[in-house]
């Protein structure tokens, strides 16, 4: 097991008068650093295999590979690897033995002319993650870019001929030698109807996966379902009642009372959709009141849907604490409905941030199949991500659950950083509401050309920012842009607001117990329960630079790490949350160098949204949307499983 040794920044001397909250980053987290990142998989092209002994006892610890040494960008001495595609690579004449017991398992690889006809190069490394090309070669020994050598041009390319060998009549074809058979399979995309919607992230993502034609969605928030309408023009959406529109279609009703027609029994073929636990969540007993309340609960009806319809196949996505609620009873009770309902099901965590998107967000995801369909696996990891953040096991009554994947400690690909994410896009300043603007740039990395419209003209939309209050704007605009930055690094000053008025200096008036005193003897208290008496209404102090509330409380809360922080641009967001505040619980949400916090489309890039996605209503609806949908990358790494297992159930 490789172990990672974390190195804590060193503190900077301040002034601790100037900086009194600085001192608190003594224990500074590295919550949103890639630090602990592992690296992508290694690459190698067999060019020899042998074996140490012969006869039918050879062990894999036995065998050696003789491969070509092929470096991803990142490996070389390119100046900009994070602007090369995520999945190009560099061919080498460099030979390395390998033990086979070390190999995770096979890619694909091709020289780029080499694309077979029937696609683009991009659609061709789209169907699997463990596709690679190159066009160049390195010599690590100069370290220098060359021509690919003649023999390697062939890689990829597989000769058919009427006269094998012969020069006459040979005709040299690009063939697909990696086609998997059961992508051979044609599979019909999954009539779908996906319930409490939301804008459409888990659709998005599944449509990408060419396993779901979205029929239909419901969602009762009515600027969500106008954005889910916007992006599924042929979707019937329905911003009703869920438990409304299941009971008119049990009574036998073809069309709502909105006028729109029901999907019928037969009709829905994929299931998909994340109900809300509010009402059963936040009770400390599953009592005989909150068996009621689960019967009476989202969750309930979002199984009730699943036993009227009866779909080939079935998804529940939802918060990782799922798993969690009243000891595991809550998806106790959901796997067996499924079971109860003749399917096959199985339930695991996933991190999005394994699938290609600068975020850590874990998610429940359960996954059913009606009889005679296979079970879908989940997708094995696509990218590397923070180790900390990729703990996805679960225990209940005592008993340790995993999922199928095997790649917890690399992955194919590099990981997606802030900067793959968002570095193309124009600077902005607090309040921005323009929604369109230029682009003003070309993109810079692998992610933003796959989420950039492929029309040059297209206009960026949805960069627009919250517009902050002229004390809370102060506070941002003195965050420092270096990485880990937040509200410890404030000074205690006053200065003039936008607004003409000035804020104050907080004054530090008792000893704290905790902390102690600052070098000089400066008292570090803004209440007196800092000195271990009760907390008293009249020590607290407003308007000033370096909030009062988080030294009053910063000793029991972590030093609230992250509070006005920015995000770092080789690092990842904390989950994005539906309301971007300073504040708030998702910490750090100032832009890396801009006195702003995130805008939409910023947002929307960590979840992995095209540019062409179509947010409406207002700004605070539009966070709203992104901050509570599922990454499209996540759905579409789950929808090429599904897709998967229907070519397979059809084969047998």
């Amino acid at each position: 097991m490789l172990v990672v040794n974390v190195v804590k920044p060193k503190l900077e001397k301040v002034d601790e008068d100037v900086y009194p909250e600085y001192y608190r980053k003594s224990d500074n987290n590295l919550r949103g650093s890639n630090i602990d990142t592992g690296e992508p998989f290694c690459i190698g092209y067999v060019a020899a295999v042998t074996a140490v002994g012969e006869g039918p006892l050879i062990v894999p610890q036995d065998i050696y590979l003789k491969v070509n040494v092929l470096y991803r960008p990142e490996n070389t001495t390119s100046r900009f690897p994070q602007h090369e595609d995520v999945n190009v690579v560099y061919w080498s004449e460099e030979i390395r033995d390998v033990s086979f017991s070390a190999v995770v398992g096979p890619c694909h690889l091709i020289y780029e002319q080499n694309v077979p006809q029937q696609y683009t190069l991009a659609e061709w490394l789209e169907r699997d993650p463990s596709r690679f090309y190159f066009r160049m070669a390195f010599d690590k020994s100069t370290g220098q870019f060359i021509d690919v050598p003649h023999h390697a041009v062939n890689v990829g390319r597989t000769e058919r001929g009427k006269d094998k060998g012969k020069g006459k009549g040979k005709s040299s074809k690009p063939v697909d030698a990696t086609e998997n058979k059961l992508e051979q399979i044609s599979v019909r995309p999954l009539r779908t109807l996906d319930v409490f919607a939301g804008c459409g992230g888990l659709s998005e993502g599944l449509h990408q996966a060419g396993v779901a034609e979205c029929r239909w969605a419901i969602e009762n928030v009515e600027a969500a379902a106008h954005a889910y309408a916007l992006n599924n023009k042929n979707c019937i959406v329905f911003n009703e009642d869920c438990n409304a529109l299941l009971k008119e279609a049990m009574s036998g009703a073809t069309h709502s009372t909105g006028g729109h027609r029901l999907p019928m029994q037969g009709e829905v073929e994929l299931l998909c959709g994340g109900p809300p636990c509010q009402g059963f969540s936040g009770m400390n007993r599953f009592n005989s009141r909150e068996y009621s309340n689960f019967k009476n609960s989202l969750v309930a009806s979002y199984l009730s849907y699943c036993d009227f319809y009866r779909p080939k196949y079935f998804i529940l996505e939802n918060v990782r604490n799922f798993v969690a609620f009243k000891k595991g009873m809550v998806l106790k009770l959901t796997l067996r409905a499924l079971l109860d309902m003749g399917y096959q099901c199985t339930f695991g965590i996933l991190q999005a941030g394994n699938y290609g998107v600068p975020q850590t967000r874990r998610r429940l995801i359960i996954l059913a199949a009606a009889p005679g369909y296979k079970l879908p696996c989940y997708p094995e990891p696509t990218h590397v991500f923070s180790r900390r953040a990729c703990s996805l096991t679960t225990t209940i009554d005592g008993k340790r659950f995993g999922t199928n994947i095997h790649w917890d400690e690399s992955a194919p690909r590099r990981t997606c950083t802030i900067r793959d994410a968002m570095s193309d896009l124009p600077r902005i300043c607090n309040g921005a509401n323009k929604i369109e603007i230029e682009y003003g740039s070309m993109p810079e990395s692998h992610f933003q050309r796959l989420v950039r419209s492929k029309d040059e003209n297209a206009k960026l939309r949805d960069h627009i920012c919250k517009n902050m209050a002229p004390l809370i704007q102060a506070r941002i605009c003195r965050v420092p842009t270096t990485p880990g930055s937040d509200w410890r690094d404030l000074p205690n000053i006053s200065v003039t607001l936008s607004d003409g008025t000035k804020c104050k200096v907080l004054q530090y008036r008792y000893d704290d117990k905790r902390a102690g005193r600052a070098a000089g003897g400066a008292l570090r208290g803004v209440c007196a329960c800092a000195a271990g008496a009760a907390c008293s209404p009249a020590d607290k102090q407003e308007n000033t630079l370096v909030p009062w509330c988080l030294p009053h409380t910063g000793n029991r809360h972590n030093n609230w790490a992250g509070l006005y922080g920015r995000v770092c641009w080789d690092g990842y967001f904390s989950t994005t949350v539906t309301d971007p505040e300073p504040m708030g619980k998702q910490g750090r949400v100032l832009h890396p160098e801009q006195n702003r916090v995130v805008s939409v489309r910023e947002c929307a890039r960590s979840q992995g949204f095209p540019d062409t996605y179509v947010f409406a209503g207002s700004i605070q609806d539009k966070h709203r949307q992104v901050g509570n949908a599922v990454p499209p990358p996540l759905g579409a790494a789950l929808g090429r499983e599904i897709r998967a297992a229907l070519a397979s159930s059809i084969a047998t």
